[in-house]
């Protein structure tokens, strides 16, 4: 039996899987509709019941921002009978599994600041910002990067076919050289990352810290757009390898944000994930991490695939073609 939920003091609604809510104004249902058409999931199903429209949560769990109203949906995995503890419970739970599904890469050890922050999106902008912080207070990521400049004396390599085009100019020289420089392509993915949560944060702690980042990161070039393929095309080194978490969390963001994240109307966004998939991923990378404590010898070194991806079986076959093709629930 579905649970109405009402609004919090906060204009945070928190609702878990299947709940449902006639809370939501004419601009918010607008404004869910728009999100719902730009991702093409219903993430809030509208149900009729004796005359009033109620929005019931899915399978889809995340951090919808509707105007001033942020709505978190949260897993059914909770022990505790007060709302309260369970939604605390459900979120941790929320965060465990998208680390153990690859999305997040930061220990639980960081999520002690969960009793204090104002939903779940504010607890992963504050996992972000505070590993940057961190990182970059041991040292910015620096790479050499190849620099073109017209100057005064010959550096690095002279490039002919630039200097031909500029006869009047013979007392300079167009040379291009490298930079041992931290304005490079993992640390201008942060740097973007960092800018857009700090338009959308809330949270007065989230938002000192991504404004202590943005100082220090005036020496990175604010790219106008980066996107989650930009990202993915980063390979790190064994020199900047301790990066990787957090390369992993900014990925995410520009891959569940990218539509809204480029767009100048910050008003209305999701960062949802759809249920099925996070928990197959979260059960494929529990049992890759603890192999050897859930596996018996004999499939130790076997090759783990979520839902049989890359994997296809079938139940018959019928006139040598195979048919009924399996998914595995």
């Amino acid at each position: 039996m579905p649970i109405q939920v009402e609004p919090s003091t906060n204009n945070v609604l928190t609702l878990f899987e299947y709940e449902w809510t006639d809370a939501l104004s004419d601009r918010e249902i607008r404004l869910l509709s728009k999100l719902s058409r730009a991702s093409r999931i219903e993430i809030l199903k509208p149900v009729i019941r004796e005359g009033r429209t109620y929005f019931q949560a899915r399978q889809f769990v995340g951090i919808l921002r509707l105007g001033q109203r942020t709505i978190q949906i949260l897993p059914k995995f909770h022990r505790s009978s007060n709302r309260q503890q369970s939604e605390q419970e459900a979120t941790r739970n929320l965060l465990l599994m998208l680390d153990y599904a690859g999305h997040l890469g930061i220990r639980e050890v960081n999520l002690a600041s969960l009793n204090s922050a104002q939903d779940w999106f504010e607890v992963l902008i504050y996992l972000f910002a505070l590993n940057l912080k961190r990182q970059w207070l041991k040292g910015a990521a620096r790479t050499y990067e190849p620099i073109d400049a017209v100057l005064p004396v010959l550096k690095g390599k002279w490039r002919l076919p630039a200097q031909m085009h500029r006869p009047e100019q013979k007392h300079l020289f167009a040379v291009t050289y490298d930079e041992f420089t931290e304005d490079n392509p993992l640390n201008r993915v942060f740097r973007y990352v960092v800018e857009k949560l700090w338009q959308l944060t809330r949270n007065s702690q989230n938002r000192q810290m991504l404004s202590e980042l943005r100082y220090w990161m005036d020496g990175v070039a604010l790219l106008p757009v980066v996107t989650s393929q930009m990202a993915q095309g980063i390979t790190l080194t064994r020199l900047n390898q301790q990066y990787e978490p957090l390369l992993n969390l900014a990925r995410l963001f520009l891959e569940k944000l990218g539509l809204e994240l480029s767009a100048s109307d910050q008003t209305a966004f999701a960062l949802v994930f759809d249920m099925n998939q996070l928990f197959e991923g979260f059960l494929t990378g529990f049992m890759k991490r603890h192999r050897r404590d859930v596996l018996p010898e004999s499939l130790r070194g076997c090759q783990l695939l979520p839902q049989g991806r890359n994997a296809a079986f079938y139940l018959a076959r019928l006139r040598g073609k195979r048919v009924f093709k399996l998914i595995p629930d």
